[in-house]
């Protein structure tokens, strides 16, 4: 049943990502920093010797927060650039910027936490 949510959810966020604005929602750079620094959050909570419902639960953690920092780096990046006559780009440039947070609570909810709790619930890799 929680497979069938998971797969009816990302199914949801595919098509209002796609149907929402008649143009793909799509920034590779925003996604591999997403997954990357929630990899890396893994590693720095607790190191190789963990189980892999507190892995899940670690990588959806660092993957939201992760997306936050990656926004305000883009914010930031922005706000650095910005000029008058760059106007018209603005709101094109600030959608890229939210689009990590975007995938890191989708990676949050619709992946780790899901799996997490399967996981967790019927104890296959606890120690």
């Amino acid at each position: 049943m929680r497979f069938f949510a998971v797969v009816c959810g990302l199914s949801l966020l595919f098509s209002a990502m796609v149907g929402s604005s008649g143009m793909w929602m799509f920034d590779p750079t925003s996604l591999l920093i997403v997954i990357f620094g929630g990899s890396l959050h893994v590693l720095a909570r607790g190191g190789l010797r963990q189980r892999f419902e507190e892995v899940v639960s670690n990588f959806g953690d660092g993957a939201v927060y992760w997306g936050w920092l990656s926004m305000l780096v883009g914010l930031v990046g922005i706000g650095a650039h910005y000029t008058v006559d760059r106007g018209p780009e603005l709101p094109a440039a600030v959608a890229v910027a939210l689009l990590s947070v975007l995938y890191g609570y989708a990676i949050k909810f619709l992946v780790a936490a899901p799996l997490g709790t399967r996981v967790a619930d019927t104890k296959i890799f606890s120690g």
